[in-house]
């Protein structure tokens, strides 16, 4: 599809993709935070305690939470990634760029960016014992590091949504004839 029906098409796959990319990096930090110990990041929703906690919710006595919960997160996921995300996918789509990788690399670089603007837990929650302090502080790379499995997560469902098609809506760029 190119012309006007293809540029817009590729805008409502973009806005499908944004936020299916938001849900996944919402799922992936919530499971994964959740997969620690109760004291460390308790969202109130289910037992913690184990890491099979968070997956025996998908279909257990919680009704599902677990993604109820991602799906409400996935708005603040969302609103904070909107921006860099606009500016990925514009260049995306301007230069054409359709390989998985820079889907990844630009969902990581998000996460990365809102780790270093404070996006995440940080401190331990109020009642957590002193000497919980020092464990909850020597386990905050893995925090980092969900942040930025969700950040991949985010990228590789972007691009299977509409990241795969960045451009086609353009009609192909004109190469001179050899010949001439």
């Amino acid at each position: 599809m190119t012309g006007l029906l293809g540029f817009f098409w590729q805008i409502g796959l973009a806005i499908a993709g944004f936020v299916a990319a938001a849900i996944a990096a919402a799922f992936v930090i919530i499971v994964g935070l959740h997969a620690a110990p109760a004291w460390i990041v308790d969202f109130g929703m289910m037992d913690g305690s184990s890491a099979a906690g968070p997956w025996m919710a998908l279909d257990g006595a919680h009704g599902g939470s677990t993604i109820v919960a991602a799906v409400i997160f996935s708005t603040f996921v969302g609103a904070f990634a909107f921006l860099p995300a606009l500016a990925a996918v514009v260049v995306a789509e301007t230069f054409r760029i359709r390989g998985f990788v820079y889907f990844l690399a630009v969902g990581v670089a998000i996460a990365v960016l809102a780790r270093a603007t404070g996006f995440g837990p940080d401190v331990p929650p109020d009642g957590v014992e002193a000497s919980l302090k020092l464990v909850y502080a020597s386990l905050l790379p893995t925090n980092d590091a969900v942040l930025v499995a969700a950040g991949a997560a985010g990228g590789l469902v972007y691009w299977i949504v509409a990241g795969h098609r960045s451009g086609r809506w353009r009609a192909a760029p004109q190469r001179p004839d050899p010949q001439a």
